[in-house]
C-alpha cells in the first residue's frame, strides 16, 4: 500500500477532531511514505495552500475560522491552485454534486463519517500524483451551463462567493453571476432574509445603482445575477500608482456615491459593504453601485487573504458595530461611506484620525474632515440621522472648496 520510497509527497489534513487527524496522519504516513502537514484551523489550512499547494488535500466539512466547502471552492476559484487534488470527508447528494463540479468548484472525492480509512486509503492511492512527472498544461474548458446561464469566466472570489462573467440564454446578454455555497442551517435564515431583499433590489431603478436581473437557488448554491458594467473600480481609478483624478471628477464621484446611497436608504435597504471595490466608473462617466452585501447578510466572516485570482473583502470599511456581530444600518452605511471618500484623498496612505486629512492633505477644505469625523464616529447614534443629511454636510463642505459647477450629468 506504501507509495515508492523515493517519492516525497507534501499532503494537508485539514481537521479540528484531533482524535480524526491522529487517525488520517498514520494512514497518509502509510500510504504516502511521508507525515502529512495538520491544521486544525481552517483559516490556517487554507493560508497554507495559498502559499505552498500540497499534492493532496484532506479537508472537513466543519471547521474553525473557515469551513472545508469554502476551502475547496477558493482553491478552485484561483488558478494558481485548482489543480489540488482534494478529499474531503463528508457526503453530498448526488443532484448537489453535480452542480459543485458543473461549477467546477467540488472536490474530487467524497468520504462519509465516520471514516472507513480501507477507502480513504485507496483514495489517496488514487489521487496522489508522481512527483516526477510534470503537472498537466491547463486546458481551457467547454463554457457550462448552469440554471439558464452560460458560465464564460471567473471574475473573482470571496468569502463565500465566487462570482463569474455569464451569458443569460434565453435573453442572450451578459450578466455577472455571483454564486453562493449553501451552509449551515443556522445560516439559512440570514440568506433567505437577503434573498427576499434582493427580490425589492432588483425593483430598483437609478442610474447609479447596479441592476439586479435574478436572484433563485438551487440544491447546492443561491446565485444572483446582476447587469454586467465594463468599468474601473475605485480601487484602480484611485490606486497608489495611478494618477490622481481632478478634483471636479473626485466631487462628481462623491455626489454620485451618496445619491445612490440615499436612494438605497429612501428605499428602507442598507447596502451592507460599501467600499471602493464596490463602485465602478463606467466609461461614460457613470459611477456605479453593486455588490450588495452579500457576505455581510449571511452572519459570515471574511477569510482575510488576497492571493492571486481572489478579491476578498477587508474590514476596514466596515462599521464597528458591524465588526462586533450586530445588524447594519443605514448609518453602518454612513461610516462605510467616509471610510471610502478618505480612501479616495488618501491613495495608499491610512490617515488616523479621520481629522488629521486637513494636515495630510492642506488643500482640501477642513470641513470635510469634521463632516467624515462625525459619520465616523464609533456610536452610531453619534453619527448623522440619515444618508442625505451626511451627504448634504460633506458636499456643502466640498463646495467650500471648489465652488465650480460639476461635471455634466450623463444621459
Amino acid at each position: 500500500m506504501q507509495q515508492e520510497a523515493t517519492r516525497h509527497y507534501n499532503v494537508y489534513v485539514i481537521e479540528a477532531d484531533a482524535e480524526i487527524a491522529h487517525s488520517i496522519k498514520e494512514l497518509v504516513t502509510r500510504v504516502a511514505g511521508t507525515p502529512p502537514t495538520v491544521f486544525t484551523n481552517g483559516r490556517e489550512g487554507l493560508a497554507a495552500c495559498l502559499e505552498t499547494p500540497p499534492h493532496l488535500l484532506i479537508t472537513a466539512p466543519h471547521l474553525p475560522g473557515v469551513l472545508g466547502n469554502q476551502i475547496c471552492r477558493l482553491l478552485r476559484s484561483s488558478p494558481g491552485h485548482r489543480h489540488i487534488p482534494i478529499i474531503h470527508c463528508s457526503t453530498i447528494p448526488d443532484e448537489m454534486r453535480h452542480e459543485l463540479d458543473m461549477l467546477d468548484i467540488g472536490a474530487n472525492a467524497y468520504i462519509a463519517k465516520p471514516i472507513d480509512m480501507e477507502l480513504l486509503g485507496s483514495t489517496i492511492q488514487q489521487l496522489l500524483p508522481s512527483v516526477t512527472a510534470p503537472r498537466p498544461t491547463p486546458v481551457e474548458c467547454p463554457p457550462q451551463e448552469f440554471a439558464g446561464f452560460r458560465l464564460e469566466s471567473v471574475l473573482g472570489s470571496g468569502g463565500i462567493g465566487t462570482t463569474y462573467k455569464a451569458t443569460q440564454l434565453v435573453l442572450n446578454r451578459s450578466v455577472v453571476l455571483k454564486v453562493l455555497l449553501r451552509t449551515s442551517a443556522e445560516e439559512e435564515p440570514e440568506i433567505t432574509r437577503f434573498f427576499s431583499e434582493a427580490q425589492v433590489i432588483a425593483k430598483l431603478n437609478h442610474r447609479n445603482i447596479v441592476k439586479v436581473f435574478d436572484v433563485g437557488k438551487t440544491k447546492a448554491v443561491y446565485y444572483i445575477a446582476r447587469e454586467f458594467i465594463e468599468g474601473v473600480p475605485l480601487t484602480t481609478l484611485y490606486g497608489r500608482d495611478s494618477k490622481e483624478p481632478a478634483w471636479v471628477d473626485t466631487l462628481a464621484i462623491i455626489r454620485q456615491m451618496i445619491d445612490a446611497l440615499a436612494y438605497l436608504h429612501d428605499m428602507n435597504i442598507v447596502h451592507r459593504d460599501v467600499r471602493p471595490g464596490n463602485f465602478l466608473m463606467a466609461d461614460i462617466g457613470v459611477l456605479k453601485l453593486t455588490d450588495f452585501g452579500i457576505s455581510r447578510a449571511s452572519g459570515l466572516h471574511d477569510v482575510g487573504y488576497t492571493p492571486r485570482g481572489l478579491s476578498l473583502n477587508t474590514p476596514i470599511f466596515t462599521a464597528p458595530e458591524q465588526l462586533e456581530g450586530e445588524r447594519p444600518t443605514g448609518r453602518s452605511d454612513q461610516y462605510s461611506l467616509a471610510r471610502t471618500i478618505l480612501h479616495l484623498f488618501e491613495r495608499g496612505a491610512t490617515v488616523t484620525p479621520v481629522r488629521n486629512l486637513w494636515q495630510f492633505r492642506p488643500d482640501l477644505p477642513a470641513d470635510l474632515s469634521a463632516a467624515l469625523e462625525r459619520c465616523m464616529q464609533s456610536d452610531p447614534d453619534q453619527r448623522y440621522a440619515t444618508m442625505r443629511e451626511a451627504g448634504k454636510a460633506i458636499l456643502s463642505a466640498c463646495a467650500l472648496h471648489n465652488p465650480e459647477p460639476l461635471m455634466p450629468s450623463a444621459h
